[in-house]
């Protein structure tokens, strides 16, 4: 019988806690007492600890509040389906999984009474003060949303995103270059990005818990783009498992019953980001393009390595062909790190002689993991989205070590593509540092003999198809996605 996994009491004048991060993943076998995640209260980190053998099964994401005795997952025995909460259909983005049971006969653990916050000074976190001095963030001037209105880290997080957020007045002396070249909109677009460097630096590699808070602060800042994508296109989201990994299944208003999917493979620098934070990239896809599109929610860096990462999109790949798809049926779609991650989940399937999908679209490629080729050079003051040393150097770490950097798994260019791959379609733009990346993938397919297609936009940054859908750079690379997919996916025009 499935064992259920319950929040600890967090003590007095603490109501409830955030989830940081998962020190195991879901489906591996742990014994009791092994620590399986961590909590954080605005006094503390806390591990929490497999209640019995078995199998782990997560039943909550990482940066979910939760409340004492609240069900964040189960122990099972082995070939023991865990139970089902209410509510798989997703109707609230954000919300992929229903609210949980407390393990108390199913009810909700009662709220606690907390003292009234005193009156004068302002009352934080040690951790939200380390942060505050960190990022010159003035306390005084934020609300705080921890018990008793205190500020915790959260809130100076949401400062820090506010302050960097496209809209927000640039940093002082910065001032991006925007061409005459593009069109009226993406250049009154491009004047809202603010400075690169003026962004906090990325957590350490090995830093699981400050990665776990990076993710949980990202996922709440770009929440309402990816409501405002749920609410314009009206998607059907459903929350499911395919080969044992979580996925999203979206399906357009326009979808009708076919066996064609396209498989989804998130960016966010292999440590942000999931599937349900990516809307912004995979809706308006789907709702152009008609398909079926089947959004992995692989597990982030650190908590999971590039193996296991690579892995778990092949297995999904692998069961929609147990299901009933051909490979004619099947294309993969992949932005920024993502984009590299589908690229390997095709070499692994293609060198154990499975086969290989209809078609591969890649926005952005991080096919160099390192700070590799031209553009990394040339366009570094240039680049309106991140710094690598700042922003990307200890995401890269935290996917893979530094000694297995030139592994194909890792960085897609080394590859041997001679003995077969996908026609592929690669988009990029112009002011960004992975334009590099987008030439020499290209030039590795064809020089091989493969079917590939660059298609570059002027002026354009990192992964712009997803900042705004309306941009007529956006619609044109989206077009042309679709009539790429439609070339090579079964049943195309």
């Amino acid at each position: 019988m499935a064992e259920p996994i319950v929040m600890p009491s967090f003590g007095m004048y603490t109501a409830e806690g955030i989830l940081v991060g998962w020190l195991q993943p879901s489906g591996v076998r742990v014994a009791a007492g092994d620590p399986i995640l961590l909590i954080e209260t605005e006094k503390a980190t806390q591990e929490v600890v497999a209640p019995a053998d078995g199998i782990l099964h997560q039943a909550a994401r990482i940066g979910e509040r939760l409340t004492e005795q609240e069900v964040v997952g189960f122990i099972l025995a082995d070939g023991e389906v865990p139970p089902l909460f209410e509510g798989e259909l997703v109707t609230a983005t954000g919300q992929p999984f229903a609210p949980r049971r407390a393990a108390s006969r199913g009810q909700p653990a009662a709220e606690k009474a907390l003292p009234e916050r005193p009156p004068g000074g302002v009352i934080a976190t040690p951790a939200a003060r380390k942060l505050a001095r960190t990022a010159n963030i003035d306390l005084t001037r934020l609300t705080g949303s921890g018990p008793g209105g205190r500020i915790v880290e959260a809130d100076v997080e949401a400062a820090i995103h506010s302050a960097a957020a496209p809209g927000a007045a640039p940093a002082r002396g910065w001032s991006p270059l925007i061409p005459a070249t593009i069109s009226p909109e993406a250049q009154a677009f491009l004047a809202t990005f603010p400075e690169p460097a003026a962004k906090p630096p990325s957590p350490a590699a090995d830093d699981i818990a400050g990665w776990a808070r990076a993710h949980a602060g990202n996922e709440a800042e770009v929440r309402q783009l990816n409501a405002d994508i749920e609410a314009r296109y009206k998607p059907q989201l459903v929350q499911t498992h395919v080969g044992g990994v979580p996925v999203l299944d979206i399906r357009p208003q326009s979808w009708s019953e076919s066996r064609r999917v396209l498989v989804y493979v998130h960016g966010g620098g292999y440590v942000l980001h999931s599937a349900a934070s990516s809307l912004i990239s995979s809706v308006p896809v789907a709702d152009d393009t008609g398909l079926r599109v089947c959004a992995v929610d692989y597990t982030c860096a650190p908590a999971a390595g590039y193996r296991e990462i690579v892995s778990q999109v092949a297995n999904v790949v692998t069961a929609l062909r147990a299901a009933g798809h051909d490979w004619a049926d099947i294309a993969l779609f992949g932005d920024s790190a993502g984009a590299a991650i589908a690229c390997a989940a095709i070499l692994k399937l293609r060198d154990e002689g499975q086969g290989l999908p209809a078609a591969l679209v890649l926005w952005s490629p991080w096919a160099d993991i390192a700070e590799v080729g031209d553009s990394y050079a040339t366009l570094r003051d240039a680049d309106l989205v991140f710094r690598y040393e700042q922003h990307l150097k200890s995401a890269a770490l935290a996917y893979a070590p530094a000694t297995e950097h030139r592994h194909p798994w890792v960085s897609p260019v080394y590859a041997d593509y001679r003995t077969g791959f996908p026609p592929t379609l690669i988009q990029g733009g112009t002011k960004e540092i992975f334009l590099s990346n987008c030439v020499r993938l290209y030039q590795a397919l064809d020089t091989a003999g493969q079917t590939a297609k660059l298609d570059l936009y002027e002026g354009m940054p990192h992964v712009f198809q997803a900042f705004t859908p309306d941009l007529p750079e956006s619609k044109l690379a989206r077009q042309k996605m679709k009539a790429f997919l439609d070339r090579y996916l079964s049943g195309g025009h």
